[in-house]
């Protein structure tokens, strides 16, 4: 239970955390509603609310929604193929290391946004574009901690397993994969959120140049002069979606790392 300390000293319990968190929205709400009142340009929580509703009933949200989890789960697919084939390549060889070193290293401090338009000339105003930066934004964070995973593997864990025959392959597949798995789903959970986003973010360059379909393309109205519902009804939709993401990880992380006491609670 939490605790807060008055002005004379005294501690008494926090309210639950759900109340502390419906305060802070409720006042976010009202800051909005107030500023709706006070700009013309500016839709009210109630017509985004309205707005919200409508998308989803009428399938124009659902649709985007959709194709922009499609794109983000092939983006993360080719991410974690590519990071497991860098990461496996390290461990056996040499040139697999310093290939590795140097590609989290360009790929690391590299927002995967900028390479769009190179993907845009290679595949166009389409959804490969858009895969192809969200999967360079999930590369370097799947294969850094992969590969912490597979360097702290237990000496005697190995040694064991070099004991009974396993050979090179069989050591990382037997040995340092299941090792990893913490390190692997910590790794999953950064590749997720910085994939999602890349392909929010792709989607609105794409649609400027023609592209069409996903979230970032809902954000962008074609009345660009306002703040429309539909707008925020979409910035809303991301924000949820990113908010239900990291709780998915939360719950992934209770089920297997902590529940197998890889990792405290």
């Amino acid at each position: 239970m939490t605790y807060v300390e008055n002005v004379g000293g005294d501690r008494r319990p926090a309210p639950p955390i759900w109340i502390r968190r419906a305060v802070l929205l409720a006042l976010l709400f009202a800051g909005w509603q107030a500023y709706a009142i006070w700009s013309a340009s500016a839709a009210s929580p109630v017509e985004t609310a309205a707005a919200f509703w409508t998308g989803w009933t009428d399938g124009s949200l659902a649709a985007a929604t959709l194709q922009t989890l499609s794109v983000l789960l092939v983006g993360i697919g080719a991410g974690v193929l590519l990071a497991t084939a860098l990461t496996f390549l390290a461990t056996l060889t040499r040139f697999g290391e310093d290939l590795l070193e140097l590609m989290t290293s360009i790929l690391g401090p590299l927002p995967a946004v900028v390479a769009l338009p190179f993907a845009l000339v290679w595949f166009g105003s389409g959804r490969d574009a858009v895969v192809f930066a969200t999967a360079l934004a999930t590369i370097s964070p799947l294969a850094i901690n992969l590969r912490t995973g597979f360097k702290t593997t237990s000496p005697t864990m190995l040694a064991v397993g070099r004991n009974i025959g396993l050979s090179r392959i069989r050591l990382i597949t037997d040995v340092r994969a299941p090792a990893a798995l913490p390190y692997f789903v910590a790794g999953l959970k950064t590749a997720s959120v910085r994939g999602w986003y890349t392909v929010v973010a792709a989607e609105v360059v794409v649609s400027l140049v023609g592209g069409e379909g996903g979230l970032g393309v809902a954000v962008v109205d074609v009345r660009r002069d306002v703040v429309t519902p539909e707008m925020l009804a979409a910035l809303l939709t991301v924000a949820a979606l990113g908010v239900l993401l990291d709780g998915v990880f939360a719950v992934l992380e209770r089920r297997t790392t902590v529940r197998w006491g890889m990792r405290s609670p």
